[in-house]
């Protein structure tokens, strides 16, 4: 950690696939009503997909994985703590969902619901080198927005309470 902290090299935990790998968030991700509208083929390959997975896990292995996942989230409330930067990605199949789940992960470790969504927007723009047209609200950079219905420096589940969503300057029904 010290060394990533020392060099500024970023995580992005990504650890929202495990979770789900060990059974954790499953059933708030099938009950999402932004799942349901993906077609039964998709949902049916991620559901071979968990099979595969965990085809021969026993439930000592999904203890020892769900366990796993604590131990991460310690380390990266370590990380932040040390001045280690934390990014936001999902990596898997129905992502734009599960990085709701990334996001609380991320508050789990300690970050404050502003530190979580600047990971999100800012921090990830700049590791993904696009910090000069990604990631904040400036002349000259790209800004599509959410208009939200509540605030979500209070409850990051505010993110998903849409209004509007403006893209390229014009208001997108929701």
């Amino acid at each position: 950690m010290e060394a990533m902290v020392d060099r500024g090299v970023s995580y992005c935990p990504t650890l929202v696939v495990h979770q789900n790998q060990a059974g954790i968030g499953l059933h708030e991700l099938e009950s999402d009503r932004d799942y349901q509208m993906y077609g039964e083929m998709e949902r049916r390959e991620w559901a071979a997909f968990l099979d595969y997975v965990q085809g021969t896990w026993t439930a000592e292995d999904r203890r020892t994985m769900a366990l796993a996942g604590e131990k991460r989230i310690e380390w990266m409330r370590r990380f932040h703590q040390m001045g280690g930067t934390l990014v936001v990605g999902a990596d898997m199949q129905f992502g734009g969902i599960m990085v709701h789940r990334e996001l609380r992960n991320l508050e789990a470790a300690g970050l404050s619901p502003f530190e979580v969504i600047s990971a999100a927007t800012r921090l990830s723009a700049r590791e993904l080198g696009m910090g000069d047209s990604l990631g904040t609200i400036e002349p000259g950079k790209l800004a599509d927005l959410l208009v939200l219905n509540r605030d979500p420096l209070r409850d990051l589940g505010a993110l998903r309470d849409i209004v509007h969503v403006i893209k390229v300057g014009q208001i997108v029904a929701y």
